[in-house]
């Protein structure tokens, strides 16, 4: 991955998804820092989760997902992930961890609907799951969308979360690469492309759903400089 992709893609996905902007709104509810033990933060939360269009947390769900997310963090799951580190930073042990913490969560069952003449369990799942786990840790973790699973032939289960964030470990690696030839650290991505507020996981798994939601490559790199001339 090479920077101008990652600026051409967070470009496309900040234009064309409110997505941003309402998690912005989200993280300014909950004061810069999700504390699920605070329950206007679950419950901040669950209304930004059903304004993705989940409708396992629609108002009517509310309390009975509220009580399930606590339950599941008291367990103390995310206290086996470091606060201080990024997602390329944690070592073998905790990147597995991560395996066990997103099943626990995307299993626990927080409805029952009828469906077909039979009573059906509806469960956190895998998109819900992965966003909860980056309402926490915006640094490690990245949202994990039905069609981006698709796409790049995951399964939704937590060994599949965890190949998920390894391949974004090895972008972010390219990525390091790319930004040393442009004498840009790492961390300056963000503000450097304009979006400030974003970590490099989070852009990073914006390109898939550009990319694989999407199917909206970047161009070239002669295209790019062929578009820069007619900007003269």
């Amino acid at each position: 991955m090479k920077l101008y992709e990652l600026a051409f893609t967070g470009y496309i996905y900040s234009s064309f998804t409110p997505f941003n902007l309402i998690f912005k709104a989200f993280f300014k509810d909950v004061t810069g820092r999700l504390d699920l033990l605070e329950p206007g933060h679950r419950k901040s939360l669950i209304v930004w989760l059903s304004k993705g269009g989940y409708r396992q947390f629609t108002l009517e769900y509310h309390q009975a997902v509220s009580d399930i997310i606590l339950a599941w963090y008291k367990e103390g799951h995310t206290e086996k992930i470091p606060q201080d580190k990024m997602l390329w930073e944690l070592n073998d042990k905790e990147l597995e961890e991560i395996t066990y913490i997103f099943d626990a969560l995307a299993g626990r069952k927080v409805s029952q609907k009828a469906r077909g003449g039979k009573s059906v369990s509806v469960k956190v799942g895998p998109t819900g799951a992965s966003k909860i786990l980056f309402a926490l840790r915006p640094e490690i973790a990245a949202p994990w969308d039905e069609a981006i699973r698709i796409g790049l032939g995951y399964d939704g289960s937590g060994v599949s979360y965890l190949e998920y964030l390894r391949r974004i470990i090895i972008e972010t690696e390219d990525l390091t690469v790319s930004c040393s030839k442009n004498n840009i650290e790492l961390l300056q991505v963000p503000p450097v492309i304009g979006r400030s507020d974003s970590t490099i996981t989070q852009l990073i798994g914006e390109y898939f759903w550009v990319t694989e939601t999407r199917k909206c490559y970047p161009p070239s790199s002669e295209t790019i400089q062929c578009w820069a001339k007619w900007g003269q």
